[in-house]
């Protein structure tokens, strides 16, 4: 199970947090169980009044997956996100598109039908942010943008897929950065 939540204080009384996770147990191993691979870049570098900056996060896929899910992750400079996937052979395929992106909405989607990614595979993920004055979202257009975990103040450029695997396989929970500097099992 992974939760996260960014609190970011915003002037306001800080308000109690009662969350809460609910777990149900099956008596029978149910036939799939999810795996998660989250890539985060560091590198965010988004220059003052830059109303299209572009990021792109690639990785390949070392075993066939049945993918189920995707998720991006931007803050307020978010403006639009695609994933693709890239077969063995190069035939490029778009399978998740937003635009425009918005912090308000940002959840994950769960694909309409599972779809197999062949090993040797890259899932590619290009990111658009708009740090202009037309982004009525955006806290200051002046402002040189790295990454970072506060809304106001920063930008991340985050991309997530789930998939199926039989239960009877490992299960890891993998988050990679880019840069390499951690990661979790």
């Amino acid at each position: 199970m992974v939760l996260e939540i960014h609190y970011e204080p915003i002037g306001r009384k800080i308000l109690d947090d009662y969350t809460q996770a609910h777990i149900n147990f099956h008596k029978k191993r149910p036939k799939y169980d999810f795996a998660t691979l989250v890539h985060y870049d560091k590198t965010v570098n988004i220059p003052p009044y830059a109303s299209n900056h572009k990021m792109k996060i690639s990785f390949k896929i070392p075993e066939k997956k049945l993918l189920i899910w995707v998720d991006t992750h931007m803050h307020f400079r978010g403006k639009a996100s695609s994933i693709f996937v890239i077969n063995p052979q190069g035939i490029r395929k778009r399978i998740f598109g937003i635009e425009p992106w918005s912090v308000i909405f940002e959840r994950p989607y769960t694909l309409m039908e599972p779809l197999v990614i062949l090993k040797g595979s890259t899932i590619e993920c290009i990111n658009w942010f708009d740090n202009s004055e037309k982004n009525l979202l955006n806290p200051n257009p002046r402002k040189n943008v790295v990454e970072g975990s506060r809304l106001f103040e920063n930008e991340m450029s985050i991309c997530g897929i789930k998939w199926l695997v039989p239960s009877d396989d490992k299960v890891p929970y993998i988050w990679k950065d880019i840069d390499n500097s951690h990661q979790q099992f």
